[in-house]
């Protein structure tokens, strides 16, 4: 089975919409548009050779995921990012055992899926400043 490397075009769009900002040029791979064409998933250099128009998103790795996760979370309790075999989450440790998560989210299918996840809940939540909360 072959592994997901990139966010897809819709799960980038998600993230855009929630107000995350997007740097084209602060990631490895990119979304590319040209007119009447599909999405195309290209390498950032590749972004030099093009010589027509063409509209373009960052395609965000594993990576750049857990760079826009934050790595502990709350106030009065501490809850750090946790990835285990089987699922992502944020997890409170007291004495070096789990005491309690957070929030959970399975690794079913790849863990990228599950860090967008994680992300999404933690833009939702108000754990990651976006474009929309650093305007208020």
């Amino acid at each position: 089975m072959k592994s997901k490397q990139c966010l897809d075009v819709q799960q980038m769009q998600h993230l855009q919409e929630l107000g995350i900002r997007m740097e084209l040029y602060t990631t490895l791979f990119c979304y590319v548009k040209f007119e009447d064409t599909d999405w195309l998933l290209k390498p950032i250099s590749d972004l030099s050779t093009i010589g027509i128009s063409f509209y373009a998103i960052p395609a965000y790795t594993l990576q750049d995921m857990l760079d826009l996760l934050p790595k502990q979370i709350g106030v009065e309790y501490i809850y750090d990012l946790c990835i285990f075999p089987e699922s992502i989450s944020y997890t409170q440790f007291i004495g070096g055992e789990i005491n309690d998560n957070l929030f959970e989210v399975p690794i079913n299918g790849s863990i990228i899926d599950a860090a967008y996840s994680l992300l999404c809940w933690c833009i939702e939540n108000g754990y990651v400043e976006t474009n929309k909360t650093s305007e208020l």
